[in-house]
């Protein structure tokens, strides 16, 4: 028989029939380009799987090993907001593979528009053809109902609380799935589920969801938890994507900006406050975060009102001071070495990390992106700084309560 007729004797889906004889528990024989599979095969593979179920349970195999502790994973997403580029795809997609790896079984990260569409979608499985149905299923609904668990997960993101489900009832699961999907779920069962709003402050933006495949591993309470902090830390990532696209829009339009007062006017000095603030009255969305205007000697000629409401200093006791001044003193030398390269004419581009001191005492951890602008005959003309500050050790928020259902 062909290997669709053994898998539908099997009762499996083809694809799993399929992996079964690519891992050679199944013996199929190649006969012009398919797969044939023999009676004796199909009961060897059978009496196979029952000698094993009956010696012992065999943990899932969607629960391999890993060296990461969950710990460990809450971190390794900490430190991705100190990256110079973050993509909301990027983070959900290693979001999903780390979930898979400290949680499992299946790991669903969902963003969502402020419409409650559904944005982006990354799925994520030890078996890659798990995670491919769901993610084409998924794909196929577009903005409808999610595949197996769709309303009881996204009510994470609807109430912004947690959603555990130890055990979930059959029936209830089967009204759920569209009536499309029904004859799928023999072969991607769905018996636990864990969800968790991914959110920054106050604002949901999607959830991150588990599933497990086996009824005997469900959920618990110190998953729950761990899925909390994770759907925290995953939004902050988000907004940090946000906030980045916003400091390179600033530095881009204040940039544009010079060029233009650059090309119209004959004077050699920088902008002074009331020009930029000219300079950028058409886009103020770009005034969200802080920005500082350096002159040639990487002294301070301008900043925004945003730059003196961070810092604490007002505009009158920053002017014509060097940049370092206000620089944590752990970073001088980092600094010294990142606006020389912009001096130099290295890069006219540079975004780079850094410790500014605040004016009553304590210290804010930022990246700033900066670019230099020059002169038709490539005279440094300034530079300019937009700092954003980075979204660091979060603390478990009462956000996202749990909402247990045994």
């Amino acid at each position: 028989m062909n290997l669709k007729a053994a898998a539908r004797q099997l009762e499996v889906h083809y694809q799993t029939a399929y992996k079964w004889v690519r891992s050679g528990e199944l013996t199929a024989v190649r006969v012009s380009g398919r797969y044939e599979v023999s009676e004796s095969a199909i009961e060897r593979f059978l009496a196979g799987r029952r000698a094993v179920a009956s010696t012992a349970e065999v943990p899932p195999p969607s629960r391999p090993g890993c060296e990461l502790s969950r710990e460990d994973v809450l971190e390794e997403l900490e430190a991705m907001a100190a990256d110079p580029i973050v993509t909301a795809s990027a983070v959900q997609n290693l979001a999903a593979r780390r979930g898979v790896d400290v949680l499992g079984d299946l790991c669903l990260v969902v963003r969502m528009d402020s419409d409650g569409r559904r944005v982006q979608v990354a799925v994520d499985h030890p078996e890659p053809d798990r995670a491919a149905f769901v993610a084409a299923a998924l794909e196929t609904r577009g903005g409808q109902r999610t595949y197996g668990s769709g309303s009881m997960a996204e009510k994470a993101y609807e109430t912004g609380k947690a959603i555990r489900i130890p055990h979930i009832p059959q029936d209830q699961l089967r009204e759920s799935i569209d009536p499309e999907l029904l004859q799928y779920l023999p072969s991607y069962s769905i018996c636990s589920l864990l969800s968790a709003p991914i959110a920054a402050g106050p604002y949901a933006m999607g959830f991150v969801a588990f599933v497990r495949d086996t009824p005997a591993h469900p959920y618990t309470a110190a998953d729950e938890e761990f899925a909390v902090r994770f759907g925290i830390r995953i939004g902050s990532l988000f907004e940090t994507e946000r906030q980045i696209k916003a400091a390179w829009q600033l530095r881009r339009v204040a940039s544009d900006a010079v060029r233009a007062q650059i090309a119209t006017c004959s004077r050699p000095e920088p902008p002074t406050a009331d020009e930029l603030q000219q300079m950028l009255q058409d886009h103020p969305t770009t005034m969200a975060l802080p920005l500082a205007v350096l002159d040639a000697h990487c002294r301070i000629v301008t900043v925004n009102d945003t730059f003196a409401k961070t810092t604490g200093y007002p505009l009158s006791a920053v002017t014509g001071k060097p940049v370092e001044s206000f620089t944590h003193p752990d970073t001088v030398a980092d600094e010294r070495v990142s606006f020389e390269r912009l001096l130099s004419g290295e890069v006219d581009y540079l975004d780079v990390h850094g410790r500014k001191l605040l004016a009553d005492g304590t210290h804010l951890d930022y990246a700033s992106h900066r670019v230099a602008v020059r002169r038709p005959d490539e005279t440094l003309h300034c530079i300019i700084s937009v700092l954003r500050p980075l979204h660091t050790r979060l603390e478990h928020s009462d956000q996202a309560r749990p909402t247990i259902t045994n």
